[in-house]
Protein backbone atom coordinates (compact mmCIF):
# COMPACT_ATOMS: atom_id res chain seq x y z
CA UNK A 1 0.00 0.00 0.00
CA UNK A 2 1.36 3.81 -0.95
CA UNK A 3 -0.24 6.19 1.24
CA UNK A 4 -3.36 4.27 1.87
CA UNK A 5 -3.97 3.23 -1.73
CA UNK A 6 -3.36 -0.60 -2.49
CA UNK A 7 -0.88 -0.49 -5.69
CA UNK A 8 -2.41 -3.00 -8.38
CA UNK A 9 -0.21 -4.38 -11.22
CA UNK A 10 -0.82 -3.60 -14.58
CA UNK A 11 -3.84 -5.72 -16.91
CA UNK A 12 -2.11 -6.37 -20.15
CA UNK A 13 -4.20 -5.38 -23.17
CA UNK A 14 -4.53 -7.57 -26.01
CA UNK A 15 -4.67 -5.54 -29.42
CA UNK A 16 -6.82 -7.14 -31.77
CA UNK A 17 -6.11 -5.97 -35.19
CA UNK A 18 -9.13 -4.62 -36.98
CA UNK A 19 -10.52 -7.06 -40.15
CA UNK A 20 -8.96 -5.22 -42.60
CA UNK A 21 -5.28 -4.94 -41.80
CA UNK A 22 -3.20 -3.92 -44.23
CA UNK A 23 -2.08 -7.10 -45.20
CA UNK A 24 -5.50 -8.21 -45.63
CA UNK A 25 -5.98 -4.87 -47.80
CA UNK A 26 -2.55 -5.47 -49.74
CA UNK A 27 -4.28 -8.73 -50.53
CA UNK A 28 -7.19 -7.09 -52.21
CA UNK A 29 -5.38 -4.98 -53.78
CA UNK A 30 -2.88 -7.41 -55.81
CA UNK A 31 -6.12 -9.67 -56.23
CA UNK A 32 -8.15 -6.76 -58.00
CA UNK A 33 -4.89 -6.45 -60.07
CA UNK A 34 -2.84 -9.56 -61.18
CA UNK A 35 -5.47 -11.76 -59.81
CA UNK A 36 -4.71 -15.55 -57.61
CA UNK A 37 -1.34 -16.26 -58.26
CA UNK A 38 1.12 -19.26 -57.99
CA UNK A 39 3.08 -17.54 -54.72
CA UNK A 40 -0.65 -16.94 -53.21
CA UNK A 41 -1.35 -20.24 -53.26
CA UNK A 42 2.00 -21.54 -51.98
CA UNK A 43 1.56 -19.55 -48.94
CA UNK A 44 -2.12 -20.65 -48.40
CA UNK A 45 -1.02 -23.99 -48.85
CA UNK A 46 1.97 -23.68 -46.11
CA UNK A 47 0.00 -21.86 -43.47
CA UNK A 48 -3.26 -24.28 -43.87
CA UNK A 49 -1.71 -27.93 -44.41
CA UNK A 50 2.11 -27.31 -44.01
CA UNK A 51 4.26 -28.69 -46.49
CA UNK A 52 6.22 -32.24 -47.26
CA UNK A 53 9.63 -32.25 -46.52
CA UNK A 54 10.03 -34.39 -49.97
CA UNK A 55 8.44 -31.79 -51.66
CA UNK A 56 9.64 -28.05 -53.13
CA UNK A 57 6.64 -26.22 -53.72
CA UNK A 58 9.14 -23.25 -54.72
CA UNK A 59 9.90 -25.56 -57.84
CA UNK A 60 8.06 -25.87 -60.81
CA UNK A 61 4.91 -27.15 -59.52
CA UNK A 62 2.02 -25.86 -61.65
CA UNK A 63 0.87 -28.90 -63.75
CA UNK A 64 1.88 -31.35 -60.71
CA UNK A 65 -0.99 -33.09 -59.01
CA UNK A 66 -2.20 -32.45 -55.73
CA UNK A 67 -1.66 -35.47 -54.61
CA UNK A 68 1.83 -35.88 -55.22
CA UNK A 69 2.53 -32.93 -53.51
CA UNK A 70 1.44 -34.19 -50.63
CA UNK A 71 -2.08 -33.21 -50.17
CA UNK A 72 -5.20 -34.57 -50.43
CA UNK A 73 -8.70 -33.55 -50.57
CA UNK A 74 -8.84 -32.61 -47.13
CA UNK A 75 -5.66 -30.15 -47.31
CA UNK A 76 -7.67 -28.90 -50.62
CA UNK A 77 -10.84 -27.85 -49.16
CA UNK A 78 -8.66 -26.60 -46.17
CA UNK A 79 -7.10 -24.79 -48.54
CA UNK A 80 -10.32 -23.29 -50.77
CA UNK A 81 -11.87 -22.41 -47.56
CA UNK A 82 -8.79 -20.19 -47.03
CA UNK A 83 -9.09 -18.71 -50.35
CA UNK A 84 -12.55 -17.70 -49.84
CA UNK A 85 -11.77 -16.37 -46.45
CA UNK A 86 -8.71 -14.34 -47.60
CA UNK A 87 -10.11 -12.83 -50.53
CA UNK A 88 -14.03 -12.53 -50.26
CA UNK A 89 -15.23 -15.20 -52.51
CA UNK A 90 -17.18 -18.24 -52.98
CA UNK A 91 -15.49 -21.04 -54.72
CA UNK A 92 -17.65 -23.56 -56.88
CA UNK A 93 -17.78 -26.67 -55.08
CA UNK A 94 -17.60 -28.99 -58.70
CA UNK A 95 -14.19 -26.77 -59.89
CA UNK A 96 -12.16 -26.95 -56.31
CA UNK A 97 -13.54 -30.75 -56.55
CA UNK A 98 -11.69 -31.25 -60.19
CA UNK A 99 -9.14 -28.96 -59.38
CA UNK A 100 -6.37 -31.60 -59.22
CA UNK A 101 -3.42 -29.38 -60.00
CA UNK A 102 -2.42 -25.70 -58.86
CA UNK A 103 -2.63 -24.31 -62.40
CA UNK A 104 -6.26 -25.78 -62.30
CA UNK A 105 -6.99 -24.33 -58.90
CA UNK A 106 -5.37 -20.69 -59.85
CA UNK A 107 -7.51 -20.78 -62.90
CA UNK A 108 -10.37 -21.94 -60.84
CA UNK A 109 -10.11 -19.37 -58.40
CA UNK A 110 -9.21 -16.73 -61.28
CA UNK A 111 -12.52 -17.25 -63.04
CA UNK A 112 -14.22 -17.02 -59.85
CA UNK A 113 -13.31 -13.31 -59.47
CA UNK A 114 -13.62 -12.76 -63.59
CA UNK A 115 -9.91 -12.43 -63.98
CA UNK A 116 -8.06 -14.20 -66.55
CA UNK A 117 -5.06 -15.31 -65.40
Amino acid sequence: MTGGRAIRPRQSTTVQHPKNSSDEKLREQTMATTGFTLDALRRILREGAGADESVDLDGDILDVDFEALGYESLALLETGSRIEREYGITLDEDALATASTPRALIEAVNAQTGIAA
